[in-house]
């Protein structure tokens, strides 16, 4: 649909370079609006659209007018884009000083939600606390789908065309319930973890322009491209949210140090921060994710020097930690499908291995070890 959008666009510019007269009329009188509509203050996004729509209808009325454009079909519809492409990012620009006037000071993603795992967005945290903890594998599904989303998502970010927006944004929800069933409440923190990780310049802008700026408002009122704008906005506006940005952003610093702990840091330190923290808590951290698709033990993998030590100091506490089944050690994989066992032979990891198997030799069937031995990076199911 971008491509064709594009098309049209380049269409109506070959046309207009046939009567440079007409070309240059039209020019002058879209340069016009543009600087009423750049110029005046709103006091909401509904008024700046309505400022919008009416430039929009005159220019398009003048082309309808004009004797040169006589007999081309599809006429409104091309201006349309044509001035939309011209138009909407000043319009954003507007949307996100406006949104900064008026005390939404949020308007922009803190790069530092990008060390938020699953376990800090509401939807699962609040899961985790009724004693429901989502399986490993669910978590690695719904991590996939997270990653093939983003991109999607960042393509509705850049597109200068509302419609296409919203079709961008509805492929992304669609990306991130991908061969895993997403209820309303985790589609809306998978949803949250997306606009985290893709980290746009100006998030509620792009909400308002949704809302308000959308030509097709069909797609605003019913159907799966206003659910996917609904969705949107729940979302935005739970990180817009002061007291939810702090929140975050203190997850987000925990994370981060916790998991540069795991990854260099030394024993001792591991030990301090676990003996300092209430067992839900040391729950909730081991079972979130890093951005990178590992989870906390493979992290410590990677620390060849104390990795195994905080391993086995975690192990100890296993009855007192819902993180730490056996399940969970069995189905934890990296983002290219790699077990623990795996990626620790390859780092060669020898003392990290040697506890892993023996934790494996105490705790498994003898079926359950063979295949998990058997295990290739190209299988997804163990």
């Amino acid at each position: 649909k971008l491509e064709l959008i594009k098309q049209e666009i380049s269409s109506f510019e070959l046309l207009l370079a046939l009567n440079p007269k007409v070309k240059h009329e039209l020019k002058s009188k879209i340069f016009h609006e543009y600087a009423v509509l750049e110029h005046t203050s709103f006091q909401s996004a509904f008024d700046m659209a309505s400022v919008y729509f009416g430039a929009l209808n005159k220019v398009i009325e003048w082309c309808l007018d004009e004797p040169f454009f006589e007999g081309y079909n599809q006429l409104g519809r091309m201006v349309y884009k044509y001035i939309e492409s011209q138009f909407s990012n000043m319009i954003l620009q507007k949307l996100h000083f406006f949104i900064k006037e008026t005390g939404t000071n949020m308007c922009e993603i803190s790069p530092i939600f990008l060390n938020l795992s699953f376990v800090d967005i509401p939807s699962f945290s609040e899961g985790l606390q009724r004693d429901f903890v989502m399986s490993t594998r669910e978590m690695i599904v719904f991590e996939r789908n997270l990653n093939n989303a983003i991109p999607i998502f960042q393509k509705m970010i850049t597109s200068k065309n509302c419609d296409t927006k919203s079709d961008y944004l509805l492929s992304t929800l669609q990306e991130l319930s991908r061969s895993q069933d997403a209820d309303a409440d985790v589609l809306v923190g998978l949803l949250i973890l997306c606009i985290c990780r893709a980290n746009p310049k100006n998030v509620y802008g792009e909400l308002l322009y949704l809302q308000n700026f959308m030509n097709d408002t069909s797609k605003v009122t019913f159907g799966s491209n206003a659910y996917a704008i609904s969705t949107f906005e729940v979302a935005v506006k739970y990180l817009v949210s002061s007291e939810n940005n702090s929140y975050l952003i203190a997850r987000s610093v925990r994370n981060k140090e916790f998991w540069n702990v795991l990854q260099n840091g030394k024993y001792e330190d591991f030990v301090r921060y676990i003996d300092s923290q209430t067992v839900s808590d040391v729950d909730e951290i081991l079972l979130g994710r890093h951005f990178a698709g590992k989870s906390c033990f493979s992290l410590m993998v990677e620390n060849k020097s104390d990795g195994h030590r905080m391993f086995s100091h975690i192990i100890i506490d296993s009855q007192k930690l819902k993180a730490i089944d056996i399940n969970r050690l069995l189905d934890d994989q990296s983002s290219n499908n790699e077990t623990l066992l795996l990626k620790s032979v390859k780092l060669r990891n020898d003392h990290f291995t040697k506890v892993l198997i023996e934790v494996l030799l105490s705790a498994c069937t003898d079926h359950e070890i063979e295949a998990y031995v058997n295990a290739k990076e190209c299988d997804t199911n163990r």
